[in-house]
């Protein structure tokens, strides 16, 4: 949607765009500028604020998904709540695993925005807020060099 908002409407006619975004706008901006050549090669600056690359850490979460994927078999007639766990870990609650730490989303997203604007500061981001890998996974990621499709 990003890519279409800055591709079709008023904004289309601009040359040059500068992109500002916090938490998970990051993670969507960094989709639209790995997935869309045009869109990179117009945008010279991004600004990212509180990003979630590093993945979501809550203690709650290890529990959630605990319950989602061991819960069917604890309760009697497990067979019955598997399919009702699966359909709700599925829509509602997907969302938030892929924000977690060393998710392969959140994994591959990084692997792509490396592969494709490599390590240093390919944006002008200005002194304030460089744009720099301590915003990814750190070497102890236990997704750092493993390619996820």
């Amino acid at each position: 949607m990003l890519y279409t908002r800055l591709t079709q409407s008023s904004l289309k006619s601009y040359e040059q765009l500068a992109l500002v975004a916090h938490a998970e706008g990051r993670l969507i901006a960094q989709l639209a500028l790995v997935n869309h050549e045009d869109l990179a090669a117009r945008v010279t600056h991004v600004f990212f604020f509180a990003p979630l690359n590093g993945g979501l850490r809550h203690p709650a979460i290890p529990l959630i998904r605990f319950v989602f994927d061991h819960l069917g078999w604890l309760w009697p007639f497990g067979f019955l709540a598997e399919p009702i766990l699966g359909l709700l870990k599925k829509t509602l609650f997907q969302p938030l695993f892929d924000l977690l730490r060393d998710s392969p989303f959140l994994c591959t997203l990084n692997d792509r925005w490396k592969e494709t604007f490599g390590e240093g500061d390919r944006f002008n981001t200005g002194p304030s807020l460089p744009l720099k890998t301590s915003s990814f996974p750190s070497n102890r990621s236990r997704c750092s060099g493993r390619r996820n499709a």
